[in-house]
């Protein structure tokens, strides 16, 4: 089941965020800190231009995205920056593109102009393979 986070999620987006950093690129240039991802995850499920959605199975989350919405510098239209997409191994398939459709929804709906999606340098093709399928 796709919903929205809330903030009794953050303990297990921090805990995935850190598996995920330890298990990628990002293990050569950042060290997980606890504290610091869930301060930033409750900033971003608890704000009114934040976007998080969740991936729950068997009552256990097992994947997000997130990402923020704000004020183009140069334009004043709104854009969306995705912060962080994760499914975890075992509950992969159709769920990684079910949170982006889910994210891409609230994004339409806040007016967007434009997204911009993140990823590890080693992970960029595949990333934009997906972003082209959607």
């Amino acid at each position: 089941m796709i919903r929205r986070a809330v903030l009794a999620d953050v303990p297990r987006l921090a805990a995935m965020a850190a598996y995920f950093v330890r298990n990628s690129s990002y293990a050569e240039v950042v060290t997980p800190d606890q504290a610091a991802m869930e301060k930033g995850f409750a900033a971003i499920v608890g704000a009114p231009n934040g976007i998080c959605f969740v991936l729950e199975v068997d009552g256990r989350v097992q994947g997000a995205i997130l990402g923020i919405v704000a004020p183009h510098l140069m334009t004043g239209g709104n854009v969306a920056v995705e912060i962080g997409w994760w499914v975890e191994p075992e509950a992969r398939g159709a769920a990684g593109l079910a949170l982006l459709t889910a994210y891409e929804a609230e994004v339409q709906k806040a007016g967007v102009t434009f997204s911009v999606m993140t990823c590890p340098p080693d992970n960029s093709e595949r990333v934009g393979r997906i972003s082209e399928r959607a």
